[in-house]
């Protein structure tokens, strides 16, 4: 019963983009204490929830290019 109540909790539209090391606080702030933040992080382990929940798009890094100054292109190629 608990688990499903912090499940909802973090996925409703108001916390669904928010981790729970934020959401403790905020609901503490507002007089509500659900569960501890170390709690939270178990429940969403367990629900394979721990991934990207935002709303926006995951960032996706690209690898940096490798970029030859001309000098020294025009070096290599002479030998």
């Amino acid at each position: 019963m608990e688990h499903q109540a912090i499940l909802s909790v973090c996925n409703s539209p108001r916390f669904n983009s928010v981790p729970s090391s934020q959401i403790v606080p905020i609901l503490s702030d507002e007089g509500c204490y659900l569960a501890s933040e170390s709690t939270m992080y178990c429940v969403l382990r367990q629900a394979n929830q721990l991934q990207y929940r935002g709303r926006s798009a995951k960032v996706v890094r690209k690898a940096k290019p490798t970029v030859i100054p001309p000098f020294l292109s025009s070096l290599k190629s002479r030998g």
